[in-house]
């Protein structure tokens, strides 16, 4: 993450309805999970998924939780990705 971050905050609005509610939703996203995002594209995932992972990484997440064999195969450091039902494999017993 050498290069320079000036310039890429960025904040997205998306509008959506349901149950006969309108919702909007505004994130702003800092430039350090945009840039963590890009290095996570560059394996090859797409552009949501990437800021999904960067989001659950930047906020200090222990897993990222996901059934997506595309994102189950690539190699992303700083957080533990595992099939949903891995993870319970995994942990369940360590809550009894």
């Amino acid at each position: 993450m050498s290069k320079s971050t000036k310039g890429l905050d960025a904040s997205v609005t998306r509008a959506f309805e349901r149950d006969g509610i309108s919702y909007k939703v505004h994130c702003r996203y800092q430039a350090v999970i945009i840039m963590r995002q890009r290095c996570i594209m560059e394996l090859g995932l797409r552009q949501m998924d990437a800021a999904h992972i960067a989001c659950a990484i930047h906020l200090n997440a222990d897993h990222f939780l996901t059934t997506d064999k595309k994102i189950l195969n690539k190699p992303i450091s700083g957080i533990s990705v595992l099939n949903p039902i891995d993870f319970l494999g995994r942990y369940a017993d360590a809550t009894k």
